[in-house]
């Protein structure tokens, strides 16, 4: 695999891997032929685990090499039609989706969606504020499940497509780790031909993801106190906008910590 390498890695200008479901990769599995065969138990206790480690590398790579995006490919056809593949193309060519921990230039997002095509270009930018509910902040820590915050982020771009088909290009830039009051932990934008569908593509951008990408934040006081919370209305089973007083890190996102 190619993230075993870093050598191999530094030769690239871009890598894109490509991500599936257990029960996607097991039938494609079973629908060849290998040399020797599989025996039983092999998928489960070898492939399946090992495509996982090799994930979880990419994504750890990710958050400080911009060269790396993700594509889902999970689905239940094996035979793909051209408007699949014309999706996933427009998908990785239009649109950039970013988890990193180096902050964010707002120049950067504009230089990436601006199109010839476009007359409008709608940006949000989100910075951490110095109060909440009384209290002085003096920075926010940012975590994010990014295996699933890439999925829900292509899945949004996707939405803000079939909801404002002018849209031709989506940028989604969010910052991890410590980001300091003052500094931009999110930066939003879209380009269309007509302003409006701009505007409201990225007011439905950012309220998406405050609902559906399963990032947290922890706010830190000045008085030493810190306060974990997903972010915005995401939800998880039961535990929906749950704000958790001097919890640890572990605990707070409830899922491995990748190491930086």
């Amino acid at each position: 695999m190619l993230t075993e390498w870093t050598d191999i890695i530094e030769l690239c200008d871009r890598v894109i891997f490509l991500t599936l479901d257990q029960d996607t990769c097991r039938r494609r599995r079973k629908k060849r032929s290998y040399d020797p065969p599989d025996i039983p138990g092999y998928f489960e206790e070898v492939l399946w685990p090992a495509y996982q480690q090799h994930l979880q590398k990419a994504l750890a790579f990710a958050r400080e090499d911009r060269r790396i995006s993700f594509l889902d490919v999970t689905s239940d056809s094996d035979h793909p039609n051209a408007e699949y593949m014309l999706s996933l193309i427009q998908s990785f060519s239009d649109d950039v989706i970013r988890i990193c921990y180096e902050p964010l230039n707002v120049d950067e997002a504009l230089r990436l969606i601006n199109s010839p095509s476009c007359g409008a270009t709608s940006v949000f930018v989100g910075t951490t504020r110095d109060t909440f509910g009384g209290r002085k902040v003096v920075r926010l820590d940012y975590e994010s499940y990014d295996e699933m915050a890439y999925k829900e982020l292509r899945r949004l771009c996707r939405l803000i497509r079939e909801k404002y088909p002018s849209v031709e290009r989506v940028v989604i830039l969010h910052r991890i780790g410590e980001v300091a009051v003052g500094e931009t932990s999110v930066v939003i934008a879209t380009a269309s031909p007509h302003r409006k569908d701009a505007i409201h593509a990225t007011a439905m951008a950012i309220d998406e993801l405050k609902r559906t990408v399963p990032i947290w934040k922890k706010e830190v006081y000045e008085d030493g106190g810190c306060s974990w919370k997903e972010n915005g209305e995401w939800c998880a089973g039961d535990r929906c906008g749950e704000s958790t007083e001097e919890k640890s890190f572990a605990q707070a996102n409830r899922h491995k910590a990748f190491p930086r």
